[in-house]
């Protein structure tokens, strides 16, 4: 799996969550409905700010378990099952 030859390196407490809390509050947004998708353990803390969380059947066990919604996209793909459960 590719990530287990990736190493990222960022200071502590930045993140993918913490970046969106970030922009929401530079924003001025208060209460938005926040659809997050990933697939690896870089996106669990977004996953962790969001209202909705997708991750593929494909997706690291960690990431499955802490995502709202799970889709196989190799027969939906990703964006179809997203927009279908927000409503539009």
């Amino acid at each position: 799996f590719y990530a287990d030859t990736i190493l990222e390196i960022s200071p502590l407490g930045v993140n993918k969550g913490a970046g969106l809390r970030e922009l929401l509050g530079l924003l001025g947004i208060a209460r938005p409905l926040v659809v997050a998708a990933g697939d690896s353990a870089y996106d669990l803390p977004l996953f962790a700010a969001a209202e909705l969380s997708f991750a593929p059947l494909t997706a690291q066990p960690e990431v499955k378990e802490a995502a709202t919604h799970l889709v196989d996209v190799e027969r939906e793909g990703l964006l179809d099952p997203i927009l279908r459960t927000i409503g539009l």
